[in-house]
């Protein structure tokens, strides 16, 4: 798929979830579909250097509210986004304790947790550590 097939898509999905088509809501979706994996916002700052912090900030707050993103924190406190254009984001993530790469896994599911009576779930975040394949393949 070339850049402008992807940014299409980027914009098709961006109005189906009822938002405004902003550059920074286009360039960053487009920027997390390329990356692979769950990204910090420097990583996006990196690939991004035309947008100021703040506005992709709001961006990737954006995409996340609306279903287009997840985010998830690291083991190391950061909080890192992925492209999420499947709608339910239920399912554990993988981090490098080597290279630091994170991923989704997507063939996982998160576990049930039952709450107490009275509780309501907003989100269940399960990061699992250990080496990716690279990692483990060098060692």
């Amino acid at each position: 798929m070339g850049t402008g097939d992807a940014e299409e898509v980027c914009r098709s999905l961006i109005a189906a979830a009822g938002g405004r088509l902003t550059k920074p809501r286009i360039s960053t979706l487009h920027a997390l579909m390329e990356a692979g994996g769950a990204v910090s916002h420097a990583d996006v700052h990196r690939r991004l250097p035309e947008l100021d912090r703040v506005s992709l900030y709001r961006a990737l707050d954006w995409l996340a509210d609306h279903h287009l993103a997840h985010r998830l924190t690291d083991t190391d406190g950061v909080r890192r986004y992925g492209a999420s254009l499947v709608g339910d984001h239920r399912h554990p993530h993988f981090q490098c304790t080597s290279c630091g790469l994170t991923t989704c896994l997507e063939e996982a599911k998160a576990p049930a947790i039952r709450l107490p009576k009275g509780y309501r779930q907003a989100a269940t975040d399960v990061l699992v550590k250990g080496l990716c394949r690279t990692c483990t393949t060098i060692r």
